[in-house]
């Protein structure tokens, strides 16, 4: 014989009542709980709540974001954010214990956006890149990054695409750059400190001589080797 259970009304509405705090919880309050600040996340602007969010005016460690969808992300600890400004995709950021972390970052943005100061500019493109910190030394690194439609000063570069994988190296997040195309050989190292600081070091091959005087004109050095220079700066600068 079926047995029925009768549950009180007073626990259903208080189950809905609890369902709806959580859901409704805003995500500035969310922010505090993951540590945002010293993630190194902030924004002029925070709306709406936990699991649908935004923020206006976001930036990143000094690497500007514009508005950015925020969402709670509970299995990787941090917070889900998407953007479709002058950086358009997506990843997870969070503070992980003395360091700071983002995982699962596939974008796309302008090397002008994130490092003006540069000669060499053209678009980059982050496929599934992490990078952790822990005491100010990288701990964690992976993913592709590839740089595409690149131009030397004024000069484009037509069929030349840099790619590699980042790496821990010596407490840097570093990653290794090379390709080449017709009449140009590029190889590179970046590496991004946990303050946002950057290093860039470029050696161009060229047999074009068009190529060689933009790399003379760009202040790139003469060697025995092709050409190089370095460049130091904060992403977003």
């Amino acid at each position: 014989m079926a047995r029925s259970f009768d549950v009180p009304m007073a626990a259903v509405f208080g189950l809905v009542l609890l369902v709806a705090a959580v859901m409704l919880t805003p995500l500035r309050m969310v922010l505090g709980w993951v540590d945002a600040d010293r993630a190194g996340l902030s924004a002029g602007q925070v709306e709406g709540s936990m699991w649908r969010g935004q923020l206006k005016r976001a930036s990143f460690r000094g690497l500007p974001l514009g508005d950015a969808e925020a969402r709670l992300a509970p299995l990787a600890g941090g917070i889900r954010l998407k953007s479709a400004g002058t950086l358009r995709g997506e990843g997870v950021v969070r503070a992980a214990g003395a360091g700071v972390a983002v995982r699962a970052v596939t974008a796309r943005a302008p090397l002008s956006a994130l490092a003006s100061a540069l000669p060499l500019q053209g678009e980059a493109t982050l496929s599934d890149v992490r990078a952790a910190f822990k005491d100010g030394r990288c701990v964690e690194a992976g993913g592709e990054v590839r740089l595409e439609a690149l131009r030397l000063g004024p000069m484009a570069l037509p069929g030349l695409t840099l790619a590699g994988r980042p790496a821990c190296r010596d407490g840097v997040w570093s990653v290794p750059l090379s390709g080449q195309s017709s009449g140009v050989a590029v190889d590179a190292r970046l590496g991004v400190r946990a303050d946002g600081g950057y290093r860039l070091e470029i050696r161009l091959r060229a047999s074009d001589p068009p190529v060689a005087a933009a790399a003379g004109a760009a202040g790139f050095a003469r060697g025995l080797d092709g050409y190089s220079r370095a460049f130091e700066g904060r992403l977003g600068g």
